[in-house]
């Protein structure tokens, strides 16, 4: 998987939240993606990840992958 062009869109509820996503370097490991969540986000609740133009070594199809990631306080 390639992710040099990929676009990442984070959600929490139907708010969409402005991340910092990283320069995709390669030669360094496995393909990743890396982004930074703003200063002061809610670190409660469900966050939706939207991962899309994912490319393949060798293939001009571009994938999409989404998941949801919950958040929750442990000192409660």
């Amino acid at each position: 998987m390639r992710f040099g062009h990929a676009i990442v869109r984070v959600y929490h509820g139907t708010t969409r939240v402005r991340i910092h996503k990283y320069r995709a370097l390669r030669g360094y490991g496995k393909p990743t993606i890396v982004w930074q969540m703003p200063s002061g986000f809610s670190r409660a609740g469900t966050y939706r990840v939207v991962v899309s133009r994912i490319t393949k070594s060798g293939s001009s199809k571009m994938f999409r992958h989404a998941y949801s990631v919950k958040l929750f306080n442990t000192a409660l």
